[in-house]
This record gives structure tokens, C-alpha cells and sequence, in this order.
């Protein structure tokens, strides 16, 4: 095996989801776990926890809870080594999905280690010669647990679980129940990322990237990029990764990855996990015809060998789009590009740069001039002699513009408006900030009037049997805004929050309630409603949650009562009226 430490790439590999530095003991945090390790709300929440069980004399049972990769082990670790105090009679138990025979699945294993906790145990009360238990468990794993075939002693732990809603989806609760000897901390209610006024950041982003990028001795990252990279490197001049190293440092960089990601999160609600999240890093900064870190030979034989297309699909800025073709959990950053919304701007610089033998004016136009010079785009430009080079241009002029905006420079990307639009209503709604949700409450007023086509002022169109082609079917219907009266949430940057909205709407003279989710996608649709775009077959199959609100509000309305019938056939505009009088009589009309 050779010896790599002269480069850069084994130092990153440890980021890497496969790397060995990746795996959590217990019983073994290393000095580079402990430098890439950053505090998080919840460790002071743990750490309270187990302070507060000291005072215990019954054993007590803590769940550390969240989802794969979030950083469960990672914590009781770091708190081991750093605080093992707060350990003195606790068990840990802190990998819930492993077994410990071949016998028994890791269900049953579980069962062993928390019986002490079933329900018999409590209810003859717990013996002091038990010590506390911390579990680490994912929550499918608890899922199944409190679901399989050992339920039936765990009632009182899945009624804990159940009034503190830890199994719901970006459910947001703190509270814990007295007299029960359960505690928890979920970790799947932290996002990689925060809502704020002006929209999104991340200090743990931030914080990652830092420890990554921050100069000085103590960052193994920098000090190996400053005296291999910078100085020994045979390769140092043509090398992207070191290029992307330098991308990764700068501020403008790191605000473009934190808001991409956020936007593939709330749009397509990709959940990256702090792990995957380092992987991700990784692999944005090494191509993978690059990723051999023990072998120092064919990394330089391939640098020396690399045209000007591998070059330019080395870098960040590219890497960051097209890495997501390799892996599930980024395959949607495709939709949210540059360029994959078509408009006038972009078709006119599309014909212009495939029209012109001078392609560098754009990069200059739209790129500042000491970035090109760093990245040698220059070079590559003189090599343009197919189309399919101007192609890989083209693209990296959309993405390379995307993550290094500059003011005095033109944005080729329009921003999605209406994506900005969700963020402001979400922060809004997140904060219990009811005023500045009142245009959205209108919109999703509207926007059920408006489903089945526009039928006028607090009416909507019945689809009563077969299709009317004569005939527009109308009831009366009137829809408010049920507003909850919640204490606005001080904070001004929130670290927990539900990534879709929850309106509530009552149908007027009933007291009927009925509630809906709305994520970005549904958000999207009732925007265009409002610019006049009608709903077809195929919004309706992918929104059935919305038609089925929408139809269960139609019940409550006067078609009971009251319907129009108006003709839809001919310029003359008739309307009648059907109506039902209180002594059951039927009248039917023309209204003038």
C-alpha cells in the first residue's frame, strides 16, 4: 500500500461514509471525532437529562432517538469521553439495530436490554439495583419494536412515545410525563438547516465546512493542503481538487451548498443526515475517477492525463449537480439547477454562446475575472474544437454564475419567486406569526373556488354524474380562516420547525373544521390557480390530499338547499335556481 499522507484525498476520505472514521464506538472517540465534532442543541438537552438522573433512585430509561446517520451514537460518544460522569450507573446500549447472537434478531436483543422497563417491572416497581439505560435507536426501529411481538409488555413506554408524538413527522414536542421513568431527545427534529426572516442558513453547515476549511495547524484538512497541496504536489497546478478545496473555503461557496440543499429538503424532502452530508462533501470535492485514496500513482498518472471536459467535470460547482445521478438521497438536485427553467433570458444566451467562436465574453460578463484566472478557464476556452466541449462550457457558465454570484456581475438564474414566497410563509407560519399568513389563508381560500373553474363570489362547481357540457352545476359555499391563537415564538432563527404548513378552514353555519397540508409543491399549484391556470386529471391524481379537502368542504355547503344551474352553451347568459324551502317544497327559477 502506498503511502499517501503527501495528499489531500485520503485526509478528505475520512468524510466519507465507508471510512473507518465513520463507524462509532463507545469506548473509542479519536482526536479527529472530537475535532469535527460540534455542539448541537440537543447535547445540552442530553446532558440535563442524565445530570437529572442522579436524583433518580429507580432506573430510568433515556431514548435517544432520530434517524440513520443523525449523530445518536456520535453524541453518547463524544459525552462518554468528554463527561463520563454523567454515566456513572447508566447502561448504553448504542446501536439498537444490532444483535448480539446469531440466534435472535435485533428485536429480540432489544427486548433483553429494556426489560427491566416492560410493564410488569414497573408496575411491581423498578428495582434500585438497576442501573439508568440510554438507548440509541433509530425511529423505524422503535416503530417496529413497540409494534412486534413484544408490544404487549411495553404498554406504558408506547404510550409515552404516543403522547409525545415521537414517531410523527416534524412533530416539534418537548414535553415529558411525570411519574414515568422514560426521557428522550430526538434528533430528527433538528434540520440541517434554519429558517430566518430573509430565509435560510445554518450555523451547523457552517461549522462543518469550517472544520474542514479553517486555516491553521490544528485543521488536519488545511495542514495538509498547505504543505502538500500548496508546495510538494508534482500534480498541484492541474489538480481540481485542490481547486475545489479553495472553492469550498469561501463564503459565497458554502451559502450556495447550505441554500441548494435546503431547497432540495423542502421541495423534495430529501432528508441528509450530518453523515450523509460529509459524504456528500466528499464527493463534490473528488471526482470519482480520482477516488483511490491509497494509491498515489494512479491519481497523478490521471490528473496528467485528464482532457479539458474531465477538468471542467471535476469541479465543485459541477460536481454538486452531477453527483446526484449516483446516489438516491441527491437525485433530485437536477430539478432545482440552473438553467432547468426555460425562460426568454436564458433562450437568448443558449442561441447567443452556440453562435459566437467568442465564447470567453460571457464567462467575463457573467463570472468575475480573478475566478476564471484561478480555475485556468481561460486555457480551456482556446481548446474548444466540438460541440460537445461548448456544451460542458455552457453548463459550467450556469452553475460556476449559480455558486459565486457576484453583485457587479449579471445572475443568469431567475430565482423561483414563488419558492421564496413558501420560505417567507413558512418562517411566518413556523413562528406562529399570524398576520403575515393572512394573504395565504386568501390564496387557499381562493384557490378552492377556483378547483373545479371559476363559478363567481363564495360559489363552486358541482361535477354531478356524467361530465355537463350544456350545463355548469354551482352551490353556495362559504370558507374562513380558522386562526389558531398560539404565543408568537420570539426566536428570530428557528432550529425546529415543520417544513409544510397546516391551514384550517370551517365552512360558515357549521362547525365543521377541516385541515390541510401544504408543502412547496402544493404551494406551487395554488399560485398558478391564482394566475388563471385550471387544475387537470393529472394535478388531481397528484394532489389527492387537496381534492379530498376540497370535496369534503363541498358537503357542508347549500347544495342541500340551493343550486344554480347556468347555461354554459351559448353567448345568452341563464341562470336558474333550485331551491328547497324549510317546509321541504321545491322551487325552481330563472334568475334575472
Amino acid at each position: 500500500m502506498e503511502n499517501m499522507y503527501d495528499c489531500l484525498i485520503p485526509e478528505l476520505s475520512r468524510l466519507k461514509q465507508s471510512s473507518l472514521e465513520a463507524v462509532e464506538n463507545v469506548d473509542n472517540f479519536n482526536a479527529f471525532k472530537k475535532y469535527m465534532h460540534i455542539e448541537r442543541p440537543f447535547e445540552e438537552k442530553l446532558k440535563t437529562i442524565l445530570r437529572d438522573l442522579r436524583g433518580e433512585k429507580r432506573p430510568q430509561l433515556v431514548l435517544v432517538c432520530g434517524s440513520v446517520g443523525d449523530g445518536k451514537s456520535h453524541l453518547i460518544s463524544y459525552l462518554k469521553e468528554t463527561e463520563p460522569e454523567l454515566f456513572e450507573n447508566v447502561d448504553i446500549h448504542n446501536d439498537a439495530t444490532e444483535s448480539f447472537s446469531p440466534s435472535e434478531t435485533s428485536i429480540d436483543t432489544l427486548n433483553t436490554e429494556m426489560r427491566r422497563f416492560n410493564d410488569i417491572s414497573i408496575q411491581e416497581g423498578l428495582d434500585s439495583q438497576y442501573n439508568h439505560m440510554i438507548v440509541a435507536i433509530n425511529l423505524g426501529t422503535l416503530n417496529n419494536f413497540l409494534n412486534s411481538d413484544y408490544h404487549k409488555n411495553y404498554k406504558a413506554l408506547y404510550e409515552f412515545v404516543n403522547e409525545n408524538n415521537i414517531l410523527e413527522e416534524e412533530t416539534i414536542s418537548e414535553k415529558s410525563l411525570e411519574n414515568w421513568p422514560f426521557h428522550f431527545i430526538n434528533l430528527s427534529e433538528y434540520h440541517l438547516f434554519e429558517l430566518k426572516s430573509g430565509g435560510v442558513d445554518s450555523s451547523l453547515q457552517k461549522n462543518m465546512l469550517s472544520r474542514i476549511t479553517k486555516e491553521g495547524n490544528n485543521n488536519p484538512f488545511y495542514r495538509t493542503y498547505e504543505l502538500n497541496c500548496q508546495n510538494k504536489c508534482p500534480v498541484k497546478e492541474i489538480c481540481p481538487v485542490k481547486k475545489n478545496y479553495e472553492l469550498l473555503s469561501r463564503e459565497d461557496s458554502q451559502n450556495t451548498i447550505i441554500k441548494q440543499l435546503a431547497e432540495l429538503n423542502i421541495k423534495y424532502k430529501s432528508i441528509i443526515s450530518p453523515r450523509t452530508y460529509m459524504d456528500f462533501i466528499y464527493h463534490i470535492m473528488v471526482d470519482e475517477k480520482l477516488d483511490f485514496p491509497n494509491k498515489t500513482k494512479i491519481i497523478v498518472d490521471r490528473l496528467k492525463n485528464y482532457n479539458p471536459k474531465d477538468y471542467l467535470y471535476a469541479l465543485l460547482p459541477n460536481r454538486f449537480y452531477e453527483y446526484g445521478k449516483d446516489t438516491e438521497i441527491f437525485k433530485d438536485v437536477k430539478h432545482i439547477q440552473p438553467g432547468i427553467k426555460r425562460n426568454e433570458k436564458t433562450d437568448r444566451l443558449l442561441i447567443s454562446f452556440f453562435n459566437t467562436e467568442n465564447i470567453d465574453k460571457f464567462f467575463y460578463e457573467y463570472i468575475d475575472e480573478d475566478l476564471i484566472q484561478k480555475l485556468d478557464l481561460s486555457s480551456i476556452f482556446k481548446s474548444v474544437e466540438d460541440d460537445l466541449l461548448k456544451k460542458e462550457l455552457y453548463v459550467s457558465l450556469l452553475r460556476i454564475n449559480k455558486f459565486f454570484p457576484n453583485s457587479s456581475l449579471k445572475e443568469i438564474d431567475d430565482k423561483d419567486w414563488n419558492y421564496e414566497t413558501f420560505l417567507k410563509y413558512l418562517y411566518a407560519w413556523n413562528r406562529n406569526d399570524q398576520p403575515n399568513i393572512r394573504s395565504l389563508y386568501k390564496s387557499i381560500e381562493r384557490s378552492i373556488y377556483l378547483w373545479n373553474g371559476d363559478a363567481g363570489e363564495n360559489k363552486i362547481n358541482l361535477f354531478i354524474g356524467a361530465n355537463q357540457w350544456k350545463y355548469s352545476v354551482i352551490q353556495f359555499l362559504t370558507v374562513d380562516p380558522v386562526v389558531r391563537n398560539q404565543e408568537l415564538i420570539d426566536d428570530e432563527t428557528l432550529e425546529q420547525f415543520s417544513t409544510h404548513i397546516n391551514l384550517v378552514f370551517e365552512v360558515e353555519n357549521t362547525k365543521n373544521q377541516y385541515s390541510i397540508d401544504i408543502d412547496y409543491h402544493l404551494f406551487d399549484l395554488i399560485m398558478k390557480i391564482q394566475e388563471g391556470y385550471r387544475p387537470n386529471a393529472q394535478d388531481k391524481n397528484n394532489f389527492v390530499g387537496f381534492v379530498d379537502f376540497i370535496n369534503r368542504i363541498i358537503k357542508d355547503g347549500s347544495q342541500n338547499k340551493v343550486l344554480e344551474f347556468k347555461n354554459k352553451s351559448n353567448s345568452k347568459s341563464e341562470v336558474y335556481q333550485l331551491s328547497l324551502d324549510q317546509f321541504g317544497y321545491y322551487s325552481f327559477k330563472e334568475n334575472s
